[in-house]
């Protein structure tokens, strides 16, 4: 807008005023006035902006040689693209009204100031979109930890609640320690981002007996509180081996 009105002064020689337009209102006009001239005083410059808010309203010119506010001292086009209006110029007309290249020379310079304007909003919307859809796609990766945490949660608080209560019926069968530990593993890849989770165990397959469920839910926990309580970077070791007891030999992860 300020390089339209410059363009529009430099060129035509005579005072213009132009208007942004912000939610469907005109701003504060820029008023520039050719270099050398001195400042023209109009007395009724509530004319001048009611006839500039008419070409804002209706997209057509008024003022001063026009059917809409005759008598005020400038001319008042709508800077649009098809039906938006994206500003208003009024040019001081008084009685040399604008000859066929003047008018041209104008109209162009409204034209690209225009497609400037609408460029620069295409642009916004854009960013604006691209921005919606980020806090969009971070909502929904929220609400999916929020969920796997929950379920966690409660399934913690439902495992204390049977024990406490002497309802926790423990079903033990040999498993595999390694499938166990994978298990595990499945259910915290969204938590562990940032971290390297590392499995050490002996070559041979080792066979536990054990409630698999149960000891998948408590790995969960360990490993949780293994991320939760340490700086991204870090390595995660869980580690499986056989120690001999006193009167068995017994594994332990």
């Amino acid at each position: 807008l300020e390089g339209a009105a410059q363009q529009i002064v430099k060129l035509l020689k005579r005072e213009t005023v132009i208007y942004d337009v912000k939610d469907g209102k005109l701003e504060h006009p820029l008023r520039r006035v050719p270099q050398g001239e001195e400042d023209i005083t109009i007395e009724d410059e509530a004319c001048e902006e009611q006839a500039a808010a008419w070409a804002l309203e209706n997209n057509r010119h008024a003022g001063t040689g026009t059917d809409h506010f005759k008598q005020a001292k400038r001319q008042y086009l709508a800077i649009r693209v098809n039906s938006t209006v994206y500003g208003v110029v009024g040019i001081m007309i008084q009685k040399q009204p604008l000859d066929a290249f003047e008018n041209s020379v104008l109209l162009s310079i409204l034209g690209e100031c225009a497609l400037a304007l609408e460029n620069d909003k295409n642009v916004r919307e854009k960013e604006e979109a691209a921005i919606l859809a980020k806090n969009e796609q971070l909502r929904a990766n929220l609400l999916r930890t929020i969920s796997m945490w929950l379920i966690d949660l409660v399934e913690n608080l439902l495992s204390v609640t049977r024990i406490e209560e002497g309802r926790m019926q423990i079903r033990q069968s040999a498993e595999l320690v390694d499938e166990v530990i994978k298990e595990a593993l499945k259910h915290t890849g969204q938590s562990r981002t940032g971290r390297t989770i590392k499995v050490e165990e002996e070559d041979e397959l080792i066979l536990a007996k054990m409630d698999a469920r149960l000891i998948v839910q408590v790995l969960i926990n360990l490993i949780g509180n293994a991320v939760k309580y340490t700086p991204q970077g870090t390595d995660i070791t869980v580690r499986v081996k056989k120690e001999k007891a006193e009167n068995a030999e017994r594994s332990q992860v």
